[in-house]
């Protein structure tokens, strides 16, 4: 998925209970939110019944990959004063589903439509669906701690390469969704699903 952040734009944070995901920031200043606390169980809900966690604020200029694991929080905002521009690949394919029911198609990226700020909680009512826990704000789940120095964690670059070189026969299918509106202010969303023998991922 390639998503286009406009300044303030944001993905609160949010927990992937059944792919891995790597955010790669090709334009722009962006700040990453992570956790530290494992949350398996999908129907934990930090601070409702779980408890919060600590978050971790630190900046992702342009050139930075980032690795969410699975079962941790993460989210991403644009701190700068420009257009960000983020590419996201999440493993097995599925989480691309959620993005297009909670958002409105999009034909034309240089002509968004208005905010709706319903996305976003509809986003994180229809996450439980996909195997996600969604926030609807970043305070929801802990508290952040802006930390810029704050140590970058492992990016799993070589498993990132080997997932997106597994299958030189690949052939890219048309997008499936030519643009669309994600949580409003964030901006829009291109899909791109590719085809492998080995199954359906998302670049």
């Amino acid at each position: 998925m390639e998503t286009i952040v406009p300044p303030g734009g944001a993905a609160p944070p949010h927990i992937h209970h059944e792919e891995d995901e790597w955010l790669y920031v090709a334009e722009g200043n962006m700040q990453l939110v992570i956790g530290d606390s494992f949350y398996p169980d999908p129907n934990q809900i930090p601070g409702v019944n779980a408890p919060r966690d600590t978050l971790y604020a630190f900046d992702a200029p342009a050139g930075t990959l980032f690795y969410g694991r699975k079962n941790y929080i993460h989210g991403i905002r644009n701190v700068g004063t420009t257009t960000g521009k983020v590419l996201l690949v999440a493993t097995p394919a599925g989480f691309e589903d959620l993005i297009a029911e909670v958002s409105v198609s999009v034909p034309d990226l240089a002509n968004l439509p208005p905010y709706d700020p319903q996305t976003i909680y509809r986003f994180a009512a229809a996450s439980v669906n996909y195997g996600l826990v969604g926030s609807a704000s970043f305070e929801q789940f802990g508290d952040i701690l802006v930390d810029h120095n704050f140590p970058f964690p492992d990016n799993h670059s070589d498993k990132l390469l080997a997932l997106l070189a597994d299958d030189v026969t690949r052939v890219p299918e048309p997008t499936l969704l030519g643009g669309i509106l994600v949580f409003g202010a964030t901006g829009a969303v291109c899909i791109r699903k590719r085809k492998s023998k080995l199954g359906d991922k998302v670049a």
